[in-house]
């Protein structure tokens, strides 16, 4: 009865990991961002990607409750990104939380890249078709 009951207690605390898809990821803007051709207010958004391994199209999805982790409704934005591999493992402490780097254009602070543990997505101003 041990094992059966720490094999339940495992199988809970795997369950999040497992429903997370592979192509997606939490990403906080602390301030206002230009992604592609929009701002996009501060928050809490959900990154969820679909392409190949060195393009993608790039979906930003607002959170409706930061504190829950709740993204739902259609995409702020999407954008088209270069994605490449890249050992970025050292830099981060969440496989699911992602950093960025801006650029500032014109005045514009616009988002550059975006680093998780193992590929770098670069932005342009270019929104995806």
């Amino acid at each position: 009865m041990k094992y059966f009951a720490m094999f339940v207690l495992l199988a809970a605390v795997s369950m999040p990991g497992f429903a997370r898809s592979r192509n997606s990821a939490r990403i906080d803007f602390p301030n206002a961002i230009r992604v592609g051709t929009k701002t996009l207010p501060q928050g809490s958004y959900k990154m969820v990607w679909t392409g190949s391994e060195s393009q993608a199209k790039v979906s930003f999805i607002l959170s409706d409750d930061p504190e829950e982790s709740v993204f739902e409704g259609r995409p702020a934005v999407t954008v088209q990104a270069t994605v490449t591999s890249a050992d970025n493992t050292k830099d981060t402490n969440s496989p699911d939380h992602a950093t960025f780097t801006v650029a500032q254009k014109d005045g514009v602070t616009m988002l550059d890249t975006i680093e998780m543990p193992h590929r770098t997505f670069a932005f342009s101003a270019t929104p995806a078709h």
